[in-house]
């Protein structure tokens, strides 16, 4: 209890920190740009610029950084935030108040456990906790250079000379501020994705994976409009596009399997069941593996095995499927043991008034 006490002072200093970091940002640039478009505003602007630039690069900036590694619950911003911390002692009297929190919720609280080695890079691609920090930075990057390029080009459009700061950061900020914008945009630093082959992913890598996708999905549509067109044109076979078109799965063996009633895919042991239901049309038994068919039936198991020499191999079972509710996945199998082959048949909690029996009565 005692730990997740300190736990939740320490998310509390990470937003405090956060407030007051991103609100001074949002603030102080606000009032900057107002006077910067504010002709009258030149004389003022030339004391309040450098006054916030200094704030915003030693504390707002720094503040909303470390408070948001603190509510993230990274042991780096522990290091920032308690620097902070002994800083805002000398701001009397509600700075030190701030900093003598700060410190005694950092004092009392467990550090979170170290990441596990190797630190950063794993296989090529940055950790979150590194894709965190890399976007911390970039966007505190990108506002402190976007605070000089605006505050530079107030005083530019004014006709007014800027403060040095503000005068040869001026372009160096426009090139910093343009880049960290593009990297954000293609390299996109921040925010994580659900594990799997798109993490650390950037756009335009995202682009060309669903641009290669699209033409795999077409491609495999393309296919399947040729066999269709085949399917067609062959007298024997067309029937069967009617039964596709209904929703049932016909593969070429399927097809195959089912014209020739001579045809037996199962092992030697089953393979006198399989010729047998063959020959009772209602049955309907279809091809579903280079060892295996299915088969509308139910079976009657002690008729089957008296009118049927089996061997010991062959069993039959009537199961479930794991991981769902009994009721969903009922399977009934006729199955070889020793040769791993299988005749699907229908569970009996699936049986209809006309499902056929196997074997027959009579």
């Amino acid at each position: 209890m005692a730990d997740d006490a300190s736990g939740v002072k320490v998310k509390v200093l990470g937003w405090i920190h956060v407030v007051l970091g991103g609100g001074g940002l949002l603030a102080g640039s606000a009032l900057c740009l107002g006077l910067a478009a504010d002709p009258q505003g030149g004389p003022a602007l030339y004391y309040v610029g450098p006054l916030f630039g200094m704030l915003a690069t030693v504390f707002f900036g720094p503040g909303l950084l470390g408070g948001a590694g603190l509510v993230a619950g990274q042991r780096w911003a522990r290091v920032l935030v308690g620097l902070l911390s002994v800083l805002l002692l000398l701001a009397i009297p509600i700075g030190t108040v701030l900093g003598g929190f700060g410190l005694w919720v950092l004092a009392g609280a467990k550090p979170p456990p170290a990441p596990p080695r190797p630190a950063m890079i794993v296989g090529g691609n940055l950790t979150p906790q590194a894709r965190n920090l890399l976007g911390l930075a970039t966007i505190a990057g990108a506002v402190a250079a976007g605070f000089v390029f605006a505050i530079g080009l107030g005083f530019r459009l004014h006709d007014q000379s800027p403060p040095a700061p503000f005068s040869w950061g001026f372009y160096p900020a426009a090139v910093a501020l343009v880049a960290l914008l593009a990297f954000a945009l293609v390299v996109r630093p921040f925010g994580q994705d659900p594990p799997g082959p798109r993490s650390n992913l950037s756009p335009l890598a995202r682009h060309r994976l669903r641009q290669a996708e699209r033409r795999a999905y077409e491609a495999v549509l393309e296919a399947e409009r040729r066999r269709r067109a085949e399917i067609a044109a062959d007298p024997v076979r067309r029937k069967y596009l009617a039964l596709m078109d209904a929703g049932q799965p016909w593969s070429d063996e399927q097809i195959a399997y089912d014209l020739d009633p001579e045809a037996l895919v199962t092992c030697e042991h089953l393979r006198r069941l399989e010729r047998a239901m063959r020959g009772i049309g209602p049955l309907h038994v279809r091809y579903m593996g280079p060892t295996s068919v299915s088969a509308h039936c139910l079976v009657d198991e002690p008729a089957l095995r008296a009118r049927f020499d089996l061997s010991p191999q062959v069993m039959y079972f009537e199961f479930f499927l794991g991981d769902r509710s009994p009721e969903d996945f009922p399977v009934a199998q006729l199955a070889c043991m020793a040769c791993k082959s299988v005749i699907e048949t229908t569970p009996s909690l699936e049986v209809k008034p006309d499902t056929p029996r196997f074997p027959a009565d009579g």
